[in-house]
């Protein structure tokens, strides 16, 4: 096993100022794997791979195995509206209801608060395991979509919840488009809402007509 990380995430941390206000902002939002959705992140960062450096992005590479639970610096996203980092968590620590050891964040372009936390879940089959943890949580959803989609040339049950709360809303996908074989958590405050609306806004108006 690696060593414990000890340092505080570098570029994560807020003038005390902008963190006052970022915690008082954070108090109404959700604690969603131990990430706190509005604040900076406070976690060590990841033990770095040895002679590794930054991509064109500025995204480094980390060992795949952590004693602790960790996350990687902030790195851009081509194309998108946001930043992202990831979160891993040690073997021992892993979520139940995530399909990796690692969830993705989600930062706006000019600040280190999470507006975004997404990771990738077990498939259809765990749905309702996925769904009561969820409603534990977070009461009852706001809209439930009951569909069916054909996954490896089978017609499964697909579930889509939503659950729409003051300053964020909690999106559930028992088989995500993308990668059919998984589901996806999508936790998002009403920043990110807005940063993607304008973004596919903004991809729409560039398209060529017929």
């Amino acid at each position: 096993m690696l060593g414990r990380a000890k340092r505080v995430i570098t570029g994560l941390v807020l003038p005390a100022a902008c963190l006052s206000a970022a915690a008082a902002n954070a108090q109404e939002l959700p604690v969603v794997f131990g990430v706190q959705l509005g604040a900076p992140v406070t976690l060590p960062e990841c033990v770095r791979l040895e002679g590794e450096t930054p991509n064109a992005d500025g995204r480094i590479y980390y060992h795949v195995d952590q004693a602790t639970t960790c996350a990687g610096l902030p790195f851009r996203r081509p194309n998108s509206p946001f930043r992202g980092a990831d979160v891993q968590f040690s073997r021992e620590e892993k979520p139940e209801i995530t399909s990796t050891d690692m969830i993705g964040l989600d930062f706006s372009k000019d600040s280190d608060k999470v507006i975004g936390i997404e990771t990738g879940t077990p498939g259809y089959a765990a749905a309702a395991l996925i769904i009561a943890q969820l409603t534990a949580k977070f009461g009852k959803p706001t809209v439930v979509d009951d569909d069916r989609q054909v996954v490896g040339g089978i017609s499964v049950p697909t579930k889509h919840l939503i659950w729409k709360r003051s300053g964020f809303t909690v999106d559930y996908q028992s088989v995500y488009p993308f990668y059919t074989k998984e589901g996806r958590i999508l936790v998002s405050t009403d920043e990110y809402d807005r940063l993607a609306r304008e973004a596919a806004a903004d991809r729409a108006a560039k398209r060529t007509p017929l």
